[in-house]
């Protein structure tokens, strides 16, 4: 954590949580004024993780057979939700759903097309959009 300020103002601060789990930080602010200290005040503030994938999706399927993918996060409590937009070639409208990817997908042309998802991962109360 990392703290700035001046005058009357209490500092701002952003924090950062790398791990998988909710940690917590204890803030303590001294006030000052005409080079005299007040009595700290000390509260907890709780920081939690911003889940990620932490499950490949490559490969590729056959025109007219069942993809399916399974994500996981490490980051526990994670909702998963995916979209996928019309694509050229591909018969299927555009798509969306929660946690599994379980979709026959038609390619109507000769040549192989890439197809894009885009999962929104949610945890905490924050969110993480990755494209697959």
């Amino acid at each position: 954590l990392a703290a700035s300020g001046t005058g009357s103002n209490i500092p701002s601060f952003t924090t950062t949580n790398s791990i998988t789990d909710p940690i917590s930080a204890v803030i303590t602010i001294t006030p000052a004024a005409n080079g005299c200290s007040g009595p700290p005040i000390t509260f907890t503030i709780t920081v939690n993780p911003t889940p990620v994938l932490n499950t490949p999706l490559t490969g590729s399927a056959c025109s007219g057979t069942l993809f399916n993918y399974t994500p996981g996060s490490l980051t526990t409590g994670t909702v998963f939700g995916w979209t996928r937009s019309a694509i050229g070639g591909i018969s299927n409208s555009a798509s969306s759903g929660t946690d599994n990817i379980n979709e026959t997908l038609i390619n109507v042309t000769s040549n192989p097309i890439n197809v894009t998802y885009v999962y929104t991962l949610t945890a905490n109360g924050f969110s993480n959009g990755m494209a697959s």
